[in-house]
């Protein structure tokens, strides 16, 4: 996944068709490896893995990808239809109703395998949101960005992670955290 969004990047910022032709291989193949066929999620494995999982916020951020590029090597392997599809299962499995966290980990069938609920997946939620087709989607945002001004943020940095029912589990300020937190900004309208 984060060598496709550098690919991205890189050939938005260069031009070079090249990327077009390493994207259209690298889609393929986790569209044929990873693609859990009955919901279009990434999985976290390659498919048939024993023990394999969903992760919501991998949806999101995969969504992103898709329809936020629009790059043809998505339409090409399926994945935007899939997409679609994972984006709405990791709303409907994998975001809680009441505060909009989106948990770590679910199995195949949506039920929660880990409840926690890291930052970074948050923000991946929000820039799907930034990004959808749907305006009624989008429509949530502003709701979505609040809760999670107030659960995550605070006047010193944030938190990493939150249990299910809010309690910091983790307060450390890891450096890979900021590059979510800023891509989440970009995306913002």
């Amino acid at each position: 996944m984060h060598l496709t969004e550098a690919w991205l990047a890189a050939r938005a910022a260069s031009g070079d068709t090249r990327y077009d032709e390493r994207l259209d291989v690298l889609i393929r193949a986790v569209a044929g490896h990873f693609t859990h066929e009955a919901t279009g999620c990434i999985l976290e494995l390659p498919e048939g893995t024993e023990g394999n999982r969903i992760e919501p916020g991998h949806q999101f951020e995969w969504y992103f990808l898709a329809y936020g590029s629009a790059h043809t090597a998505f339409d090409a392997a399926g994945m935007r239809a899939s997409l679609a599809r994972a984006f709405d299962f990791a709303c409907r499995h994998g975001v809680d109703p009441v505060t909009a966290g989106v948990c770590a980990a679910v199995d195949e069938s949506g039920q929660v395998l880990d409840p926690t609920q890291r930052i970074w997946a948050q923000t991946e939620f929000l820039r799907a949101l930034a990004t959808h087709v749907s305006s009624d989607v989008k429509a949530h945002l502003p709701q979505v960005a609040s809760r999670f001004k107030t659960r995550f943020l605070h006047d010193r940095g944030w938190f990493e992670c939150l249990t299910a029912d809010g309690v910091v589990s983790r307060s450390d300020m890891p450096s890979t955290t900021p590059y979510h937190l800023a891509t989440a900004l970009l995306a913002m309208p």
